[in-house]
């Protein structure tokens, strides 16, 4: 079976309740649509957990975007906060304002082999857009959104910020799907479930901000929820 699942946010134990609820193994696949990090408290567990998994496909998410380059420096100054430079901090200081301290504190609590180890494995997370057949249908997968329908290219900014209208068809062609995480569900009003319109799919159920981890199946399009 494939499966997708996005923002998870450091909610280690819902992560691996959804893994025993679709009994997810190795003859499995799982995409997981970024922003993996920040906001909960504990996600370098859940990286360390995918890392051990050759079959969960890590995507980039804008979490995953601000995080790496900050995370980066901070491992090679060993976390000392006093030597990092100035560009480094002004850095950090936004991604603190989009919950990033729950990742530097999850990060710190480790050797610091374990969090160069983490950073080697996220550097595969710049993968921004995924194409996946299964049972005839294609899926398009992305953290975000692909931004205006009018645009030919699609810039890195959309594909990781940008909040799709979910009444415009971005996808035109038969038996095509759109799937995005990012924009969390309820502001579509769907109450914190998977929602579905035209051929667009949304799976953030807010996981971390008291709703639920949502995964879908796109075998079948069964929904599971932790």
């Amino acid at each position: 079976m494939v499966y997708v699942m996005s923002d998870i946010h450091g909610e280690y134990n819902k992560y691996r309740k959804m893994l025993e609820k679709i009994r997810f193994s190795d003859n499995d696949i799982l995409y997981i649509l970024g922003d993996v990090v920040d906001r909960g408290p504990e996600p370098a567990k859940i990286l360390l957990d995918m890392m051990k998994r050759p079959n969960v496909v890590p995507m980039l998410g804008n979490h995953e975007a601000m995080a790496y380059p900050v995370l980066e420096k901070l491992a090679e100054k060993e976390f000392d906060f006093n030597k990092i430079d100035k560009d480094t901090m002004d850095a950090m200081r936004d991604w603190i304002d989009e919950g990033g301290w729950a990742t530097i504190e999850s990060f710190r609590e480790l050797p610091i082999e374990t969090c160069r180890d983490i950073l080697d494995y996220m550097n595969y997370f710049f993968a921004l857009i995924q194409d996946v057949e299964v049972n005839g249908r294609t899926f398009t997968l992305v953290h975000a959104g692909l931004g205006s329908r009018k645009r030919r290219i699609v810039r890195k900014h959309d594909l990781i910020w940008s909040r799709p209208n979910p009444h415009i068809r971005y996808i035109k062609e038969k038996n095509s799907y759109l799937v995005c995480g990012h924009t969390p569900t309820c502001i579509f009003g769907a109450n914190n479930r998977i929602y579905r319109c035209r051929n667009n799919i949304f799976i953030d159920c807010a996981a971390v901000f008291g709703g639920r981890l949502g995964c879908l199946c796109l075998d079948n399009f069964k929904e599971y929820y932790v």
